[in-house]
């Protein structure tokens, strides 16, 4: 099948499975199939459409709607990272169905939204090939199933990630710790263990988030609220 049929073809295949959905678009750069998308369905649809490129826009778009929204959401918008976005949608009283787009480089990223639990994770690349990862994804959402893109499912498994890995409340206690700059020493004085308990800790919560970088813990408990 020639290209521009194939992306006619996934045009037409999400047009019509989100016609009668409210769609919130947070995307920083828009791609151009994501484009013939937006302007397709503006078209067709009479539900709602937003788009931003922020995250303090979507937010505002989406704090006080009683509407539930498909909110298809770029890895990286123009103030911060997409699963920050998704951190903050936890909160809110709407349960939002959200299709991150990754590319799969940041396994600290990838991480994150595997624990916010999105309900789409599609490859970026997927996106360019058109191979029908985001229509299976949004397939999938409405069918009340979440979806990992194979690409992704790939790297989460030559990278050993486990979406269920919660720190205990101990870790947690440390993590703060690593946060305020103290050290292994430090840290085993303020909480009144040894150091070599300190040590085994930071190892099975970097296993746990993993990362095998102290700052990247820092990062990624900040990312998923574990700590403020």
């Amino acid at each position: 099948m020639r290209k521009n049929e194939l992306l006619l073809q996934r045009i037409k295949e999400l047009n019509n499975l989100t016609n009668d959905e409210n769609l919130v678009f947070c995307l920083y750069p828009f791609s151009f199939a994501l484009k013939e998308l937006i302007q397709s369905n503006l078209e067709e649809s009479n539900c709602k459409r937003k788009f931003t490129s922020t995250i303090e826009e979507a937010k505002n778009i989406l704090i006080s709607t009683k509407n539930k929204y498909i909110i298809f959401i770029s890895e990286y918008l123009k103030d911060g990272l997409g699963t920050k976005l998704l951190m903050e949608l936890k909160s809110y009283k709407t349960d939002h169905n959200c299709i991150i787009f990754l590319n799969g480089k940041d396994k600290n990223n990838l991480n994150v939204a595997l624990h916010l639990k999105a309900k789409g994770m599609v490859h970026e690349e997927s996106l360019e090939e058109k191979n029908g990862s985001l229509v299976r994804a949004v397939k999938n959402i409405k069918e009340g199933k979440n979806y990992v893109d194979p690409k992704l499912m790939n790297i989460l498994k030559e990278n050993l990630i486990n979406i269920n890995s919660p720190l205990t409340n101990r870790h947690i206690e440390i993590v703060q710790l690593l946060r305020e700059g103290f050290s292994n020493q430090e840290i085993s004085e303020e909480l009144l263990i040894s150091s070599n308990t300190v040590r085994d800790h930071l190892k099975e919560i970097m296993r746990r988030l993993n990362t095998n970088s102290r700052t990247s813990v820092v990062n990624i408990s900040l990312r998923l609220g574990l700590i403020k």
